[in-house]
């Protein structure tokens, strides 16, 4: 039998999930075809250079810093593994080239891309 205080705990981790979706939904709308999904705790850095396609999945505390003079492009239905980190820049004195990550591509957890000097995954 499913007491009442752990119903009201299951609701509102459900409730706490859908908000943070909501919340991620609203984030990357950038036209009615767009949609992507954070995990928890994503840190999303120099976001003007950023671009992102429908379908994307960032797990959770995945860091994206994309400053760089081509920007970061994620394709279509990308999925990025948890803990992962993609800087696109090595030093604020020389700006890094930029990154490419094509449609259906994924990216395993823990993993880490370095970009100053380009690179095209997919």
């Amino acid at each position: 039998m499913i007491h009442l205080f752990d119903m009201l705990g299951i609701l509102f981790s459900c409730f706490a999930v859908l908000i943070r979706n909501i919340k991620s939904l609203l984030y990357f709308f950038r036209g009615f075809d767009k949609v992507a999904f954070l995990g928890r705790g994503v840190q999303l850095h120099n976001r003007r250079h950023l671009t992102i396609g429908r379908g994307v999945t960032l797990g959770d505390y995945v860091t994206i810093d994309a400053l760089s003079a081509e920007g970061l492009i994620i394709g279509a239905n990308v999925n990025i593994g948890p803990h992962t980190i993609i800087e696109t820049t090595g030093h604020l004195s020389r700006i890094g080239k930029g990154c490419v990550i094509g449609s259906n591509s994924g990216i395993g957890a823990f993993s880490f891309i370095g970009a100053a000097g380009g690179v095209r995954i997919g």
